[in-house]
């Protein structure tokens, strides 16, 4: 028997000479592990890489990850299998940490874009409701929003940015320049 093997499963050889896989495997596995036998090792020589479980001595489950070979004697009829086989226990661990911190993530990401969204509404509620034009621009001295003049609400908000922009003329083109120099 191979160290590796007995040490993953906590059985000395002599106790694995004992045992069938059968033994090792959980009953729920049985159909799905018969079904691979049929249909992939007994066929064609082998199997596909596949997921069960195994139980330890001392009674623990754990996922295993396992291709099944057909072994043939001299005479090409079969005589047994032999598999390779990985305990993929820190692999299903690193997934779970990763679908939790995943989750957090998009939770965190549906926090924020509520808040930013509540945030805005608020904004644009106080933009709406000033008595005085608000303008943004950016350092090029390009609007990048203005308020509607109170008295003009009923004209569209791209015709107010126009009036704002040449009503604040003055303003703008010195601020322009400050922008241009700033670090």
């Amino acid at each position: 028997s191979n160290p590796a093997f007995q040490n993953m499963l906590g059985y000395t050889a002599d106790e694995l000479r004992q045992l069938t896989y059968q033994d090792l495997t959980p009953e729920r596995w049985h159909d799905m592990e018969a079904q691979i036998l049929q249909t992939q090792v007994l066929r064609q020589g082998f199997s596909d890489v596949y997921e069960k479980e195994y139980r330890r001595q001392d009674g623990t489950v754990f996922p295993v990850e396992l291709r099944t070979f057909l072994t043939r004697d001299e005479a090409g009829v079969p005589e047994g299998m032999s598999a390779i086989i990985r305990d993929v226990t820190e692999r299903h661990r690193v997934a779970r940490e990763l679908a939790t911190l995943n989750a957090t993530l998009e939770q965190k990401v549906v926090d924020r874009t509520a808040s930013l969204q509540a945030r805005e509404a608020q904004l644009s509620a106080i933009l709406d409701s000033a008595s005085d034009a608000i303008i943004s621009i950016d350092r090029s001295g390009r609007f990048l929003f203005a308020t509607t003049i109170p008295e003009a609400k009923s004209k569209p908000r791209a015709s107010m940015i126009t009036v704002s922009a040449i009503g604040m003329h003055g303003f703008v083109q010195p601020f322009h320049q400050m922008l241009r120099t700033a670090p």
